[in-house]
């Protein structure tokens, strides 16, 4: 199965199903999106430390999917945002590849804010703000409040986390940049731990993103995406406000945060805006 299958890796909101939907338009391809409920779970545990070996689960869950469907293409690929703590794991049973996707942690905050309000109802659900939500989104913050598990794979601050004590009291925003930040420092150290060329970055906060993708492509070994079918689908902004049949949310654009916002933001996203090569001044 060498070079033959390979994860999308990002925090949510960042243009995974959009990549995951042209990864899927290959001729040479099958990309499934977030097929397992219980990874949420597995996730949180493996972030907790409750969890010190997830092999089994991919071997019995993962590994089978993967050998259905290689054997109607020669690529299989899925995307989850709780892979993050599994990289490795998935590195050593399948020597697999990973396409790594970054966007601007302040796109993400309002992408999330947005989402919670506008559709799920379900970012962080101990806020105390509940947030402008609509009649669907209030609908399933309802329906799934017992048994949230999307929620529940979010990470929350340990006891040595300098916003362990003032978490109950911080605002969506802030828990969201906690949210992107800490969710990519664990995509970073997994990615650090497997060769450098097995892993590829994808930036859709980037100009460049066509070239990008056409990059991943060429670094996947997919066929019958070129640039103009590429460009095709992403005019279509997939899995967006709008693709979902939802309005587009009232968050403001970062441009548009006063200077409190964007300090409270900074405060706890700074170093990874940094480190993803953010300027955090634009």
């Amino acid at each position: 199965m060498k070079n033959q299958i390979f994860f999308i890796v990002s925090s949510p909101r960042t243009g995974s199903t959009s990549l995951a939907n042209i990864c899927d338009a290959a001729t040479n391809c099958i990309c499934v999106v977030e097929p397992y409920s219980e990874a949420r779970v597995i996730s949180r545990n493996l972030m907790d430390g409750r969890v010190d070996n997830v092999a089994d689960w991919i071997k019995k869950t993962i590994l089978p999917k993967a050998k259905k469907y290689l054997k109607r293409v020669s690529v299989y690929g899925e995307k989850d945002y709780v892979y993050g703590p599994m990289i490795s794991s998935l590195y050593d049973v399948f020597d697999c590849k990973f396409v790594f996707i970054k966007r601007d942690g302040r796109d993400v905050v309002r992408s999330l804010i947005n989402q919670h309000e506008q559709l799920t109802g379900c970012c962080y659900r101990e806020c105390v703000a509940p947030g402008k939500m609509v009649a669907k989104a209030l609908k399933n913050h309802k329906r799934y409040q017992n048994n949230d598990v999307c929620d529940y794979s979010r990470p929350r601050p340990n006891k040595s986390h300098f916003l362990y004590e003032e978490w109950p009291k911080l605002t969506r925003a802030e828990m969201c940049a906690f949210y992107w930040s800490k969710v990519n420092e664990i995509h970073l150290d997994g990615l650090a731990k497997i060769p450098t060329d097995r892993w590829i970055t994808v930036d859709y906060s980037s100009g460049g993103l066509l070239d990008d993708i056409t990059n991943m492509v060429s670094f996947l070994g997919l066929k019958g995406l070129d640039k103009a079918k590429v460009q095709k689908m992403l005019n279509m902004k997939i899995n967006s406000m709008a693709y979902r049949g939802a309005q587009r949310g009232g968050y403001p654009h970062w441009e548009n945060w006063d200077e409190s916002a964007t300090r409270r933001f900074y405060r706890i996203a700074g170093d990874m805006m940094k480190e993803l090569g953010y300027d955090g001044t634009s």
